[in-house]
């Protein structure tokens, strides 16, 4: 995109503002709330997220595991419909042989991005997303009617 700092003027300038300013208007009215773009959207950016994450830190990225994935589904879910967190406290029976080693970050707030924030600040859960020996990860988001969104990530070792 190439930006100038040719100055509008004539019809071209007011066109363009009522356009600007109807395009304003329908953003404010279109959001009154927070906008959550769906669970598994939501959870696919806090995928994105822990991978960037592990990137800068010279990591593999995580892959995305089905069983996991339901696990983390059912815990967010839990914690949504509860309204606070809390750790899953039978992971382990949850998981079908074979895993060698999991772990759990929970966690809620305004959005998915905040969370991680939340997270990569915290050491516990900093060392879960960068913990070296995890190639799977699960992600589970629901959203509260206390207006918070939940987010449950499953680590594991295969």
């Amino acid at each position: 995109m190439q930006v100038t700092a040719e100055k509008m003027q004539g019809p071209a300038r007011g066109v363009r503002m009522v356009v600007m300013a109807a395009i304003l208007s329908l953003a404010v009215l279109a959001s009154p709330g927070r906008a959550y773009a769906g669970p598994a959207a939501d959870a696919g950016v806090s995928v994105d997220l822990v991978n960037e994450s592990r990137a800068h830190n010279g990591l593999a990225a995580l892959i995305p595991d089905w069983e996991l994935q339901v696990v983390a589904n059912r815990q967010a879910q839990q914690m949504a419909g509860n309204g606070y967190i809390y750790h899953s406290s039978d992971l382990e029976s949850q998981l079908s042989w074979g895993w060698r080693a999991w772990a759990e970050n929970v966690g809620y707030g305004s959005s998915v991005g905040w969370i991680h924030e939340r997270f990569m600040n915290s050491g516990y859960h900093a060392a879960n997303i960068l913990h070296s020996s995890y190639n799977y990860i699960g992600v589970g988001v629901a959203y509260g009617s206390d207006g918070n969104v939940y987010v449950a990530q499953v680590f594991g070792r295969w």
